[in-house]
């Protein structure tokens, strides 16, 4: 004989729950409480059924838009970029909330071991990252401090990278003079760029840079490379192209003045 489970019981009615997962109506025996495990003797009452798959679609409606809603409301809007050499890159939802932290080198990962900022306010959140022990020791004279912000909507970008340039400008004034601080809006293709060679967009601007310069350099050589020695190396293959430049100008110079005699 088949059985079903009472789901629940309505007057002189009982709705069974069968082991086939479907759903019986039938009238009420003496003695049958929810839960129970008893025979199942009548058909299904199409209107019983009908309602209680209504029920679940309308549950399921709640719950996947519950899920949407919840997706767009904490999910990243900015993404924020630090570099100190630390390499650290922040997703900041609607809220202006921390809601990933990300480490783009060991000593990024070193600063976020430390620092807890999940679900931090941004602005709290960088203050936090600059008064970490770690990082404090790589804000000495002639540092150079990157900070970038993307966002889809220009005006979030602008607010947002205008109120964490305030943060570093009043944190990098506890230590030294000499820091160099340079804040950048940047878009998504600058973004994709620098996450395709596994670096912060700052970085990936000085890398852009560089290769404008040696069109024939291998990025990847230099990803693990600080800010500063990227610097250095720009700041050498300038002075070379100026040489050869010079150089150039020198021959055609003297080369005129030969052809002139």
């Amino acid at each position: 004989m088949k059985t079903g489970i009472v789901f629940k019981i309505e007057g002189r009615k009982a709705i069974l729950l069968k082991a086939d997962g479907s759903f019986a109506t039938v009238n009420v025996k003496n003695g049958w409480k929810v839960g129970q495990t008893v025979p199942v003797s009548a058909a299904p009452s199409k209107k019983h059924v009908a309602l209680l798959g209504a029920v679940a679609a309308c549950f399921s409606i709640l719950v996947i838009g519950g899920f949407i809603w919840k997706q767009l409301l904490s999910g990243p809007v900015a993404l924020v970029s630090l570099d100190v050499n630390p390499s650290i890159e922040l997703s900041v939802n609607r809220f202006d909330r921390i809601v990933a932290a990300t480490a783009l080198n060991e000593e990024g990962t070193r600063i976020l071991e430390e620092t807890d900022i999940k679900d931090v306010a941004c602005q709290e959140a960088l203050a936090n990252l600059l008064n970490a022990e770690e990082l404090k020791g790589y804000l000495a004279a002639d540092a150079d401090v990157v900070l970038t912000v993307f966002a889809s909507d220009s005006e979030v970008q602008a607010s947002l990278l205008s109120e964490l340039q305030a943060v570093v400008d009043s944190h990098i004034s506890l230590y030294a003079e000499q820091i160099h601080a340079e804040y950048h809006a940047v878009d998504e293709d600058v973004v994709n760029g620098a996450h395709g060679h596994g670096v912060s967009a700052g970085k990936y601007l000085y890398l852009q840079e560089l290769q404008e310069l040696v069109p024939e350099a291998d990025l990847s050589e230099f990803k693990h490379h600080s800010i500063e020695q990227i610097k250095g190396e720009i700041e050498t293959c300038q002075k070379e192209h100026g040489m050869e430049r010079e150089d150039a100008h020198h021959s055609e110079k003297h080369a005129a003045q030969k052809g002139c005699g």
